[in-house]
This record gives C-alpha cells, sequence and structure tokens, in this order.
C-alpha cells in the first residue's frame, strides 16, 4: 500500500548475499568460466549481477533475447495496431497483395477474394470512429487474438539465454529454466491524441493488483524491453531500487513478534 505518510519502520541494511552457482557435479564450472558480457554462455547471471538482484530487487540483464527475435515481435504489433487502426489503408494493402499473388498464380480464385475486400470496403465506414480509446481497444484485441504474434512471442521465451537467468534466479543448481512459462501481458504504451511525448497523467500509472483485496503474488517478474529507453524515467515498468525491503523487514519484525504463522510464513 502506497501511503503519503507511511507508518516509519526499523529498516536494516540487506545482509551479505554470496550467489548460488550451478553444482559443478552437472558440468556447469567450465560454462561459469565462459563470460560473455558479465554473463555465463548458457544465460545465467554473473555473481556480480546476483548480488544487485539481492541489494536492489531487480537486476538488467542485457542481451538475453537476440535483437532480431525482439525486432520480429515488435514489428508484429506495429503491423496490427496499423491495420486496426487504419482500416481502409490496411484493406487496400491486402487487395494490392492479392493482386500480385494472383500475378504469380497464388490465391483461392478471384470471386473470394474479391468478398474479401468488399467486406473490408463496407467495414471501413464503420471502423472510421472519432472515439480515439475504442479504436485502440480494437488495435489491443487484434493483437492479442493473433497466431503471428503468439508466435512471435513464443519466440522471445524461447531464448535460451533468457532461460538461463531465469535458472539462475529460481532454480540455481538446476541450470536453465524449463518449465513453461505463462504468455504473458503485452504492456504496450499507445499515445493519446493531441498529448505531448512525455505526458504522464496520473490515471497511467498503476501497481499489479491495487484493486484486489486478496494477495496476488508471483515468483518471478520478466519484463522484456521491445524498444530502447531513449530518455530517463520513461517505458512501461517503473522498478524503485531497493523498495523490496521494507517489505522484507516488515516481515522480519511480525515473525520477531510471534505474528500467527500464517502471516508471519507470508
Amino acid at each position: 500500500c502506497l501511503s503519503p505518510s507511511p507508518t516509519p519502520l526499523a529498516l536494516h541494511p540487506p545482509p551479505a548475499f554470496e550467489p548460488r552457482l550451478a553444482s559443478p557435479q552437472r558440468g556447469a564450472a567450465s560454462e561459469a568460466t565462459a563470460v560473455r558480457s558479465g554473463s555465463a554462455r548458457d544465460g545465467a547471471l554473473s555473481p556480480d549481477e546476483l548480488r544487485a538482484f539481492a541489494a536492489d530487487g531487480f537486476v538488467i540483464a542485457r542481451d538475453v533475447v537476440a535483437r532480431g527475435v525482439v525486432d520480429a515481435l515488435r514489428l508484429e504489433y506495429n503491423v496490427n495496431a496499423f491495420n486496426a487502426l487504419h482500416p481502409a489503408a490496411a484493406a487496400r494493402a491486402g487487395g494490392a497483395q492479392r493482386d500480385e499473388n494472383h500475378g504469380h498464380g497464388a490465391g483461392d480464385g478471384d470471386g473470394e477474394d474479391e468478398g474479401e475486400g468488399s467486406e473490408a470496403a463496407v467495414g471501413d465506414d464503420e471502423s472510421n470512429r472519432s472515439d480515439e480509446v475504442e479504436a485502440v481497444e480494437v488495435a489491443t484485441a487484434d493483437i492479442h487474438d493473433n497466431e503471428r504474434t503468439r508466435e512471435a512471442k513464443r519466440a522471445v521465451t524461447a531464448s535460451a539465454r533468457l532461460r538461463g537467468a531465469i535458472g539462475s534466479l529460481l532454480e540455481p543448481d538446476n541450470g536453465p529454466f524449463v518449465a513453461p512459462l505463462p504468455p504473458g501481458q503485452d504492456a504496450l504504451n499507445w499515445p493519446r491524441q493531441g498529448a505531448p511525448p512525455v505526458a504522464r497523467p496520473f490515471e497511467q500509472w498503476h501497481v499489479d493488483g491495487m484493486h484486489r483485496t486478496a494477495t496476488y503474488p508471483f515468483a518471478l517478474l520478466v519484463a522484456i524491453a521491445l524498444s530502447d529507453q531513449t530518455r530517463p524515467d520513461c517505458g512501461n515498468l517503473h522498478a524503485s531500487r531497493g523498495s523490496h525491503w521494507p517489505i522484507t523487514n516488515a516481515i522480519r519484525q511480525m515473525r520477531a513478534a510471534h505474528a500467527p504463522p500464517g502471516l508471519a510464513a507470508g
């Protein structure tokens, strides 16, 4: 809970942290000596990165997903967003592509293609709304429900280096993380019409679960940046360095005060 006047806690500095690397018996000794940009070849985080994670509550791991894989996913988002927000242009582009396919002997037949083009043209007038919020909702729905986009997302989560970095935090003795990863959330920051480039209205920020009374636990939050951060304090994710320590110390105080076991172990 965020409050302008939070209740003061007796804060303690983070304890000394000695990172646990994979056991030599699992053949990780040679991997730990092969350093690539501060990390092992299999993507495992370096000892310095693990210490930073323990002290700061987050770590920025670079080059864990290939640039080409990230670019492919961003391209899918941009193409789908353009098609949804500008249906007339998308229909024209689709018609030109169908004409080219017919010139090369492709396509399912002239009648079916003309029907699809007519349907897109009819729907154009209805989709050309002045309400930008509805247009954004249409674009977002189209992005989420697209097989090409889902395939591009699967390529990102299949990255061996990404799974190695996750494994070094969750399963340091077991190597890369091999369990299926959840599909994740598409955090797309759509600009508002007429808004200045760095406008951050109050209602655009939130803390996950802030409107829920029940707990919303997770083991690790992983964010993949689809574009570079061009200036400080911009983007869809903000991490507050050391913000996990007040919660950690509060739990320690509850345990020390003999709080009920269920609460003390939370």
